[in-house]
């Protein structure tokens, strides 16, 4: 699944031969996925016991376990989650309970049930009972919920407006396009911007030097008001020559906050397996991993920062959120992937990030997909792939905080808990073995 937005950016972008390009795939992506899911497989076999109702939760718990895998391991990327499938169904809404693996726990639950119910040579309409009342409750749940919290009265709003440029990856690192770009997006902010809010253009926008970052920064500043905040992707460089990708934050000509991003793309922003894809059009092959502190205050409000697939990682959003941000924002550039369902994938990651934490979240991106979102998963505004022009809308406090946000992911615990149990019968069933 994760191939074709992958060959994409890997032929078109970087230039590369299809075989290597395949090659790096196979090694990097199609391996590793095969290996994880044959020891689901072969774990699911071995636990199979005699005890209806674990067997029954072992597939489930199987699966979540190895998706966490993925968001912990270096090894891996947490994309394309089942859970994710939900994202406009009531179902979503009980992300705010347990997180994203809940919901694929349910999803993997509810298939394998009624698989088991459906190849059964004695159907009994009783085994589906369990199942009947999860689904419902978790239906109405949802309905309640997205009602509830779509209601609730904002304490207090910001203004918020996300530039969208439509630059794609090989003219955003071509410098001698890079005045046209800085006057497009300038443009487009100065047209529709309300003062007394903030904006937001996407990651790397600015890649000059820092120097000239710093001028089109005070320049902005100057556009929208002393009474507006300024936050855009860009690129720096340290006084050791490492070079971070990074969100600037910036108001009345002053920088104010620097947020480099933690969390780095394996063989395209960091090395893997000693390997990377190199520099195109004069862009850094590699990026220095930041220690910067994803939070910002302005005002009555704390910011929680993340860049581009950064979002990808519910335990890091949700520790932004439980350490007092207010609204989320996520610059990204997914231009790399063209018309691939790559940029729907990562919008998706960030409406179940906005509910499993209650927050709004404004996502920015160089062609889309931009989007503000409501605690509830509701697109407030959003602009689809390859257009040009901008988001804007009010994100405000909910006073909320999700029981996802302060206890995170229980429900890997409650997996784990059911492996041990087939963990254990498995060792002392010797004749089941």
């Amino acid at each position: 699944m994760l191939s074709t937005p992958l060959f994409y950016a890997g032929i078109v972008h970087y230039g590369s031969s299809f075989l290597y390009v395949l090659l790096i795939i196979l090694s990097l992506v199609i391996l590793p996925l095969t290996f994880i899911y044959s020891l689901y497989g072969t774990a699911l076999h071995l636990l199979k016991t005699r005890f209806t109702f674990l067997n029954l939760l072992l597939p489930p718990s199987l699966w979540v376990i190895a998706d966490y895998l993925r968001e912990m391991t270096d090894f891996f990327i947490p994309w394309g989650f089942i859970g994710y499938s939900q994202v406009y169904t009531p179902f979503i809404q009980i992300a705010d309970i347990t997180g994203i693996y809940g919901v694929s726990f349910i999803i993997v639950y509810t298939n394998y049930v009624l698989a088991q119910y459906i190849v059964s040579r004695q159907k009994k309409i009783i085994n589906l009972v369990p199942l009947t009342i999860l689904i419902t409750a978790v239906f109405v749940y949802g309905i309640i919920k997205e009602k509830k919290i779509t209601g609730l009265p904002e304490t207090e709003t910001i203004n918020i407006t996300g530039v969208q440029g439509n630059t794609g990856s090989l003219d955003r690192w071509d410098s001698s396009l890079s005045f046209m770009t800085y006057r497009n997006y300038i443009e487009l902010t100065t047209e529709n911007h309300n003062s007394n809010g903030i904006v937001i253009w996407p990651e790397t926008v600015l890649n000059s030097s820092d120097r000239v970052n710093f001028e089109i920064m005070k320049s902005v500043n100057s556009l929208i008001g002393d009474e507006s905040l300024f936050i855009t992707g860009g690129t720096r460089k340290d006084a050791d020559g490492n070079t971070f990708n990074s969100i600037f934050i910036s108001s009345r000509g002053i920088l104010k906050h620097i947020y480099d991003k933690k969390i780095l793309f394996p063989y395209s922003e960091r090395r893997f397996a000693g390997l990377s894809h190199g520099s195109i059009m004069g862009s850094p092959d590699t990026f220095a991993e930041g220690d910067s502190s994803p939070l910002f205050r302005h005002g009555n409000f704390t910011i929680g920062l993340s860049v581009c697939f950064e979002s990808l990682y519910p335990s890091y959003i949700r520790n932004a959120a439980a350490g007092g941000a207010d609204i989320l924002i996520n610059v990204a550039n997914d231009s790399w992937f063209g018309n691939t369902y790559e940029p729907h994938m990562h919008l998706y990651s960030n409406i179940v990030r906005a509910v499993e934490n209650r927050r709004f979240i404004a996502r920015v991106t160089n062609s889309g997909v931009s989007a503000i979102i409501t605690p509830s998963g509701r697109l407030a505004d959003s602009l689809d792939l390859n257009k040009e022009g901008v988001i804007s809308g009010t994100s405000g406090k909910t006073g909320l905080i999700s029981f996802y946000t302060i206890f995170g992911d229980l429900i890997i615990i409650f997996a784990a808990l059911i492996v041990m149990s087939g963990i254990t019968l498995y060792i002392l069933s010797p004749a089941e073995k």
